[in-house]
Formats: structure tokens, C-alpha cells, sequence
């Protein structure tokens, strides 16, 4: 820890230190009030990273996880509650670390996520029957409704 400490104040003036939460990693999208079916990921790796999420072939993306009804209710309400807690709207993600007791973290919040075929949001919309044109025309007409749009100008003559 005190390397690390040391090496991300060679880079910034500022760091963040984590808890480790051993557990499964989870993944809720959104956009707007429309709530996606929460995705496990599943890794053989011991970490959910870069490899394991754009190389590795393993890498399983559950959107039918044997879980209870009331845990995905639970970590739907959540990510909805993150959501509401930091005031972003449109097309988010919410991750997540679900511990040994089944209890969910959230990790982050991403307001940016991705729209490639292999992205976890346009996964989980395809669950719900949206293809990406769907997805995307649903984002931008989010994103227009919360554009404040000028008043219009009088031209003179």
C-alpha cells in the first residue's frame, strides 16, 4: 500500500482508496425511468478487467441469473436510487460488487457507457426487445428532452 500511495501521488495530487468487496460483479442499465434486467458477469478471471471484458471468450454476460425475483427488484431499485442520489438522467449504468451476503454495492455510476455489440447495455436492452437503432433513437430523444431549447428571436426588418 505504501508504494501505491507513493506512485499515485507521483501522478496526482489527490488518490482513492477502495474496500475490497469479494463477491460477484453485477451490471444494472437504465435510461430514464426504463430499467434493463440486471446482467451478472461471469469470469474465470479474478477480476473483472480489461481482458475479461473485451478479450476474454469466457467471459459471460448472465441476464438470466438463478436468483431470487426480490434480488433483482432489490438491485434494480438501487441502481434507480444511485441514479436519483447523483442527478443524472438518460442512458447510465450502475456496478456493482453483490457480497458473500448478498448485499449490493455500487461501485460507479457510468453516464458514458458503451454502444459497441459487445457493450452490457445494449445486451440487456435486447432482453427487453430494443435493438441498438431502438436504443440509440431512445437516448438521443432522452437527451433532446432535457436540452433547454432557446427562445425563439424576433428577426427585424
Amino acid at each position: 500500500l505504501p508504494l501505491a500511495l507513493a506512485r499515485c501521488f507521483e501522478l496526482e495530487d489527490f488518490g482513492l482508496i477502495e474496500q475490497y468487496i469479494p463477491g460477484e460483479e453485477w451490471t444494472v442499465g437504465l435510461i430514464d425511468r426504463t430499467l434493463f434486467p440486471p446482467m451478472r458477469i461471469e469470469t474465470a478471471n479474478q477480476f473483472f478487467d480489461y481482458a475479461a471484458k473485451y478479450t476474454d471468450a469466457q467471459t459471460r454476460h448472465n441476464l438470466n441469473p438463478d436468483v431470487s425475483a426480490e434480488f433483482l427488484e432489490r438491485i434494480g431499485d438501487l441502481a434507480q436510487q444511485a441514479v436519483a442520489a447523483v442527478g443524472t438522467r438518460g442512458l447510465v449504468r450502475v456496478d456493482f460488487r453483490v457480497d458473500a451476503q448478498g448485499r449490493p454495492w455500487v461501485l460507479e455510476i457510468n453516464t458514458i457507457p458503451g454502444l459497441t455489440s459487445h457493450s452490457l447495455v445494449p445486451l440487456a436492452a435486447a432482453e427487453i426487445g430494443w435493438n441498438m437503432a431502438e436504443l440509440c433513437d431512445r437516448a438521443i430523444e432522452s437527451a433532446l428532452a432535457a436540452t433547454p431549447q432557446p427562445a425563439p428571436q424576433r428577426l427585424s426588418a
